[in-house]
């Protein structure tokens, strides 16, 4: 193979994680609305430390994202001194322009266990394993999911169990998942790592006989187009993928600039639990309309989305909107896309070093001082102050 005459960037997507599979699409669309020509080409950690030392006539790559977990790997990338966003959890041998970030699997479990305990109805809460077959990353998602979700379910007095779980569960025929839903205490709330397993568990507890969500209460991750297509419509964590990608592509081209990287970069959290049949009984119409409208909104957080907006995207009138929003989420709907914005600006502040104006006209305020007036409201004090004190 001959070198490109243009840039190209090296992907290393973690293997079976679907919720990392969904930002990696969007990464592709980030990438190119950057500009620029390049290739992008997806490797194996042994590949890439080929290409870093001279071998596979490819070149070097422009940059590098995706999971390391070879020290191997981390060693060449910083010796070869590429820019690269290296998915948590890492080696602790990160290069002078590396940067890790990834999505936060401890926020998203107590997210999870937020859902559930706020139902008040629940007599076992259980975190689901994966496999030994599973690659390592999903496995270590699943772990810190299942160490997050346990530990807010500890605050209310309660304890949630990570059980082992055979091999054969990957066959959809292993008792000891059975034996599990039928021995535990029900009502069962049960954390599943990915959408895909999420169908698996529905599935097993109907076929055991028992009901869901009433006896077993499912939500797993990543807001997949399998959610709503499941017999049993899946409650799921959704990700701003389309902003993590962005940020991502910002930082390898500041860095590839030459620039420092910046410091504190934080791990992506799910902005809401998308509730469906799996784990709320009473998941009604109701519920999909401010589902699409939390949806929209945090699609559109650096707008100043008018509520008839967000109304009309969902084919609703804005008085009904407003009266099931807050039934459902105790807040209106304008508070709503005040919070989403507010917390988009906090981003840029934690992450960039972009100066207040700036992110001002990013959030599409008319001027800093709307932002520093909307920001004091919601938070209690201003963009300056806030970043001064790391957050």
């Amino acid at each position: 193979m001959t070198t490109p005459s243009i840039p190209w960037i090296c992907l290393l997507p973690a293997e079976n994680h679907p919720v990392e599979a969904a930002f990696f699409s969007e990464l592709h669309l980030a990438l190119k609305a950057a500009g620029g020509e390049f290739y992008v080409c997806r490797g194996s950690e042994p590949w890439l430390r080929e290409i870093l030392h001279g071998k596979g006539g490819f070149g070097r790559p422009a940059g590098v994202i995706g999971h390391v977990e070879e020290l191997a790997t981390a060693e060449a990338l910083a010796a070869a001194d590429i820019p690269t966003v290296l998915f948590a959890p890492a080696p602790v041998r990160a290069g002078r322009r590396s940067i890790v970030t990834g999505y936060d699997a401890a926020a998203s479990g107590r997210l999870a266990a937020q859902h559930f305990l706020a139902q008040r109805r629940f007599a076992s809460f259980i975190a689901f394993p994966l496999h030994g077959s599973a690659s390592k990353g999903a496995r270590d998602w699943a772990d810190r999911l299942a160490e997050g979700f346990a530990a807010e379910v500890a605050k209310s007095g309660r304890r949630a169990t990570v059980p082992r779980v055979s091999e054969a569960i990957a066959d959809g025929t292993s008792a000891s998942l059975d034996r599990l839903l039928l021995a535990a205490p029900r009502p069962i709330a049960l954390l599943s790592p990915f959408d895909e397993s999420s169908n698996f568990l529905v599935a097993s507890a109907l076929r055991i006989g028992l009901r869901v969500p009433e006896d077993v209460a499912v939500v797993g991750f990543g807001d997949t187009t399998l959610c709503e297509c499941a017999p049993i419509p899946l409650s799921s964590a959704s990700f701003p993928h389309a902003h993590l990608a962005a940020r991502v592509v910002e930082w390898l081209c500041r860095t590839a600039d030459g620039l420092e990287p910046p410091g504190g970069a934080r791990p992506l959290a799910p902005d809401r639990i998308v509730a469906r049949a799996s784990s709320v009984p009473e998941a009604t119409g109701a519920d999909t309309i401010v589902a699409r409208a939390m949806r929209y909104i945090a699609e559109h957080r650096d707008l100043a989305l008018p509520v008839e907006d967000v109304a009309r995207a969902c084919c609703v009138s804005r008085r009904l909107l407003e009266r099931h929003f807050r039934e459902r989420s105790n807040r209106t709907v304008l508070g709503y896309i005040h919070e989403k914005r507010i917390g988009f600006v906090k981003e840029l502040l934690e992450t960039t070093d972009l100066p207040v104006g700036e992110i001002a006209a990013r959030a599409n305020f008319p001027s800093p001082a709307a932002l520093s007036v909307l920001f004091h409201r919601v938070t209690g004090t201003v963009p300056a102050r806030y970043r001064r004190r790391g957050g």
